[in-house]
């Protein structure tokens, strides 16, 4: 169990506690805010994988679909601006984190093989180009309006975090296999790139 530095087998946000994933305050095995399902959650949820105003296993602020975000679209999609297996502000995959795309990448506390906030390839960041942009996507993870499985603010699944969608993926706080994004705890990442690509 963890909090703003999550650290196991889940997800975290902010506040984590258990083998789920959290958004601002969570405790149980996947659980958000106000969470109650398998591991999701986005501001105040209630059932397996709602988020802010869901309705569905697994949507987001306004998703609908099996597991969708902010701004997702696909596996391992982005929340505000990704587009790759394994992007966004939290990420998806087997430790992505806020923009990246990559088996271990952060964005503002990287640790690991990871780049970070100015990325260069498929999954940069704020200001991208090419199969990973930001804010602006185009293409499969575009982001503010995504729809497919595994995006949300609160993503939906066995450890999703304020916009996760894969074991082991964080937002805020992240702590698993290699990733972090502003508080990291536990596998490595600190308040500070390791990696810079």
């Amino acid at each position: 169990a963890a909090a703003q530095a999550e650290a196991g087998p889940g997800v975290d946000d902010e506040a984590e506690a258990g083998p789920g994933v959290d958004d601002e305050a969570e405790a149980g095995p996947g659980v958000a805010q106000a969470e109650a399902g398998p591991g999701v959650d986005d501001e105040a949820e209630a059932g397996p994988g709602e988020a802010q105003a869901e309705a569905g296993p697994g949507e987001a602020q306004a998703e609908a679909g099996p597991g969708e975000a902010q701004a997702e679209a696909g596996p391992g999609v982005d929340d505000e601006a990704e587009a790759g297996p394994g992007e966004a502000q939290a990420e998806a995959g087997p430790g992505v984190a806020q923009a990246e795309a990559g088996p271990g990448v952060d964005d503002e506390a990287e640790a690991g093989p990871g780049e970070a906030e100015a990325e260069a390839g498929p999954g940069e960041a704020e200001a991208e180009a090419g199969p990973g942009e930001a804010e602006a996507e185009a293409g499969p993870g575009e982001a503010e309006a995504e729809a497919g499985p595994g995006e949300a603010e609160a993503e939906a699944g066995p450890g999703v975090a304020q916009a996760e969608a894969g074991p082991g993926v964080d937002d805020e706080a992240e702590a698993g296999p290699g990733v972090d994004d502003e508080a990291e705890a536990a596998t490595g990442g600190g308040q500070g790139r390791l990696h810079r690509g």
